[in-house]
């Protein structure tokens, strides 16, 4: 067997060869499966190795253990990876059974989870769901008692968006689907929370595009009322439906959403063509005619 203490340098083999068989695969924040065998090799090495560390303060098993199940409930370890952490961990039955071997790797693994903190604390905090339909349609989050004539229009009812045009003015005949910017001066952020829930509650009823407002379903589900052929209320549909409104995504969200009247979704899923545009079914995409064809 060759002796690893004659050379202190050739302590670090066990880890090279460790190392060697991580995946090439690791995430963005540098985790990967095989954290455990990393361990168990850290802890073969010779305790001279790293012995200017002997006299700091190990973190106790127990503080180790808490930190992975708080890690755990943040999402900043997977489930494989916090097993494999807790197994690592399982080794050891008390701190007093801890070698100098053992001190080294648990404060390896504390090193890391270090790490793990240090990158997720400063990440900015994640955009809520609403905050992110929000930035996507383009809707400023300006408060109510904002004065000026901008102010004003940017919290008139939703449905007074049918007779404006993008730039606000009065249209006999404004169009039913639109990008979600030719709507910020009409649309409120109560309008938009209203969308963001319309949208959601469709989504999770496994309708791929919403067929009708809300209020329509309503009225026809549970009243029996004859289906609104004119509604102009507006629902949330995108180009490919096969694109989910990702906040992670944020820049590509505004290119694929659309905001489309009630009356015209209706006939989109009829299968007719509204204003150029056509719903694909088969392919769960909305299509827009080219000009001269």
């Amino acid at each position: 067997m060759q002796n690893y203490t004659a050379d202190p340098c050739s302590a670090v083999a066990p880890l090279v060869r460790a190392m060697e068989c991580i995946p090439e695969g690791e995430n963005e924040d540098g985790l990967h499966g095989s954290s455990a065998s990393l361990f168990s090799s850290i802890r073969n090495l010779n305790p001279a190795f790293g012995g200017t560390e002997t006299d700091k303060q190990e973190a106790p098993l127990k503080d180790l253990k808490q930190r992975l199940e708080s890690f755990l409930s943040c999402g900043w370890l997977t489930k494989q990876e916090y097993q494999q952490h807790a197994d690592f961990l399982a080794t050891y039955h008390s701190d007093s059974s801890i070698g100098a071997n053992g001190k080294f790797a648990l404060r390896e693994l504390e090193k890391e989870l270090d790490s793990i903190e240090e990158k997720k604390s400063a990440q900015p905090a994640p955009q809520s769901w609403s905050d992110m339909f929000m930035s996507t349609l383009g809707i400023s989050t300006s408060k109510p008692g904002s004065s000026g004539p901008q102010a004003r229009t940017s919290f008139s009812p939703l449905a007074n968006a049918t007779n404006r045009s993008a730039n606000g003015a009065t249209n006999p005949s404004p169009p039913t689907i639109v990008s979600p910017g030719d709507l910020s001066n009409v649309l409120s952020g109560e309008d938009v929370a209203e969308l963001f829930v319309e949208t959601c509650f469709f989504a999770r009823l496994g309708f791929v595009q919403p067929p009708c407002c809300m209020s329509c379903t309503y009225r026809e589900a549970l009243r029996g009322s004859l289906p609104n052929e004119q509604c102009d209320r507006w629902v949330v549909w995108r180009r490919d439906a096969g694109k989910t409104f990702d906040p992670s995504n944020n820049a590509d969200l505004g290119k694929n959403a659309l905001v489309v009247q009630c009356r015209s979704a209706r006939r989109l899923i009829a299968g007719k063509t509204v204003e150029g545009y056509r719903w694909d079914d088969k392919k769960r995409v909305l299509r827009r005619r080219t000009k001269g064809i």
